[in-house]
Parts: structure tokens; sequence; C-alpha cells
């Protein structure tokens, strides 16, 4: 395997803005069935999916009412909610159990398990031909799994990094990006030659990684440093660095606002930015440590588990307020609001 070290210099450029993981998805479902329309909006619009990672379960919330429906059982310790597009299934990156778990988030009901053969770390999903594939990373053998989401099917499986501990894919669906925690590395991999085609020397170790919606720019955490770096993704090099909290230890984006928001665990905080300055917002700072974070089609309520509190707070996107708060007797973890 041929691939290229370089190190590479930050581009001063006026700074612009910033933005973890989990997605905001809108579902697109065909009109032939209006009940069933109307039921899935329903559910999208007011269900929030949160995990309980000490019982390996998925609770379904009501942001209306509050209630906590009966829980879906998953694998070990899911760490990763993430829906696909339509909105049909639901996937839950679990530990130790070599498979994926998934439900059904209009029946409640969870699905046959994926049979992966790695135990995963993080995953992304991304489309491919008329389907989706997953793609998961494993910090014990550092290889990238590729999985058909149709088919069930692994389709690749190959070594990109020492320590894998964060992915990204980019909007061609021809790159993946994976952040390196040992060799404190940003790993380029082609997903067509299923190499890795070049590494970029980061200043610091990376711990999460976005691409914006434009697919200009990428953006990894750099933890040690309270930072974040824009990476061009023509000529792959360094921005000027976004300043954010203490411990940047994950990045999510919302792709309806524009903004990216950085879970600081220093400080207990979200850290919200604007992609299309480059700057940071103030931080929106939590009364203890963060389980997940994620964002409202709209982009206008951020939802944030702090476990130790038993809840999930509801942000106002746009002035950092509390709306609300939804007690919970579980330690909330990963969570994801299927839109």
């Amino acid at each position: 395997m041929i691939f290229d070290i370089i190190k590479l210099e930050k581009v001063s450029k006026p700074r612009n803005k910033f933005g973890i993981l989990v997605v905001a998805v809108v579902v697109a479902i065909s009109l032939s069935a209006c009940s069933h329309v109307s039921q899935t909006v329903a559910l999208a619009k007011t269900t929030l999916y949160v995990a309980d990672p000490g019982e390996n379960t998925i609770y379904p919330v009501s942001v209306i009412t509050k209630s906590v429906a009966a829980s879906i059982s998953v694998g070990k310790n899911p760490s990763q909610l993430l829906p696909t597009p339509q909105g049909i299934s639901v996937y839950a990156v679990t530990g130790g159990s070599e498979t994926i778990s998934r439900f059904d988030p209009l029946s409640i009901n969870p699905q046959t398990p994926i049979k992966t053969g790695v135990d995963a770390f993080a995953m992304a999903i991304s489309p491919h031909n008329n389907g989706w594939y997953g793609y998961l990373i494993s910090r014990n053998s550092g290889v990238l799994t590729t999985v058909d989401l149709l088919t069930d099917k692994v389709t690749t499986n190959f070594v990109v990094g020492i320590d894998p501990t964060a992915i990204a894919i980019s909007n061609s669906g021809l790159l993946a990006l994976v952040t390196d925690g040992a060799t404190n590395t940003l790993n380029v991999i082609d997903l067509i030659s299923k190499t890795i085609k070049l590494k970029i020397q980061l200043p610091g170790k990376p711990t999460g990684v976005i691409v914006a919606p434009t697919g200009f720019n990428a953006y990894v955490t750099i933890g040690s440093l309270n930072e974040v770096l824009p990476i061009d993704m023509e000529k792959f090099t360094l921005g000027a660095p976004i300043h954010v909290g203490n411990d940047p230890t994950s990045i999510m984006l919302d792709a309806a606002s524009e903004r990216a928001y950085v879970v600081c665990s220093g400080l207990n905080a979200v850290t919200p930015i604007n992609l299309a300055t480059e700057l940071p917002f103030p931080s929106y700072i939590m009364g203890s440590l963060i389980g997940g974070i994620t964002v409202s089609a709209d982009g206008t309520t951020v939802f944030v588990s702090e476990p130790l509190q038993h809840r999930v707070v509801l942000l106002n996107a746009i002035t950092g307020s509390v709306d609300t708060t939804i007690p919970l007797d579980f330690a909330p973890g990963a969570l994801i609001l299927v839109q």
C-alpha cells in the first residue's frame, strides 16, 4: 500500500464559523400511502430516540408530552445512532457483538442485526448507487468495513489507520476521512481503490470530523489544542484554527442552519460554529457531563442529553437559552430525532 505523508502549513485567512455527531434527517416517503405518511411525519416531529447504554436499549421519548415509550432492545452499549435519510431504519453502533443493531422508528420494532465481523467504534452513512452504504471503523483492528444497507452484505474490509476514532464521507461518496489518534493524522481514504490516498499531519490528537454541506471543507476537532481545524477538500490544506471550549471531543453537522456543534467535555459545553464565517458563537454551558447531542430539522432546537442529571435539555439554537427539559429515569447517552 502506497500513500503520502504530508505536513501542511496553516493558510492564513479570515476565520469563519463552526459546528457533533448525531444526524437530523428529513423523512421522504411516497405519497401513495397517505395514512403512512401522516403517521411518519407526526412521529418524526415529536419523538426522540434516546440510548440507555447501561441497559442496552433505546427509548422513544415524546418531545410534546415528555412521556417515555417501551424500550427497544439493541446490542451492548449503544454509543451512536444514525438513521437512513428516508427515516426507514435507525442504526445503533454497539460494542462487542460484531453486529449493527437497527430498528424501525415507525413501528418501534427491532430489526434483524447486521453481522459485520468487526467490533465497530463509529459509523457514517452515505448514498451509494440506488441505496445506502454504512462505513464502520474499528479501533481494535484499524479497519474500515463497508456494509450495503439494502442487502446487509459486507462488501469491503481494509486497514485505514492504527487507531481510527472518527469518520466522515465526502459529498461525492468517493472519499472517507478517518481520524487516527495514534499518529495524529487525518487519513484520506479512496473508497474506490480501497487505499489510503494521503495522511494529513495534524498539530494534535484529532477527536472528530465532519464535511460541510457545500463539500468544500472538512472540520477536525483537536482536543488537546481546544480548536477546530478547517481543511480544504480540494487542496487538503489546513485553514486558520477556530478556537472553541476546553477539550473538544466530538463535532456534528447541522446542514439546515449551516452550523456545526462541538461538544467540549472540559467545560461540559456545546459550542456552535457558523460554517459560512468559520466563527464560533457563544458556548452553551450545560449543568454536567454531556452524553449526546442532536438538532431539529429546521435547526432551531438543540437536544442535549445529560446522563448524570437523567434528563434531556432542549436549547433554543439562537439564544442558547433552555426551552424545557425532559426528565428520565435512566442515564441517557446518544440520541437522535428522525426527521
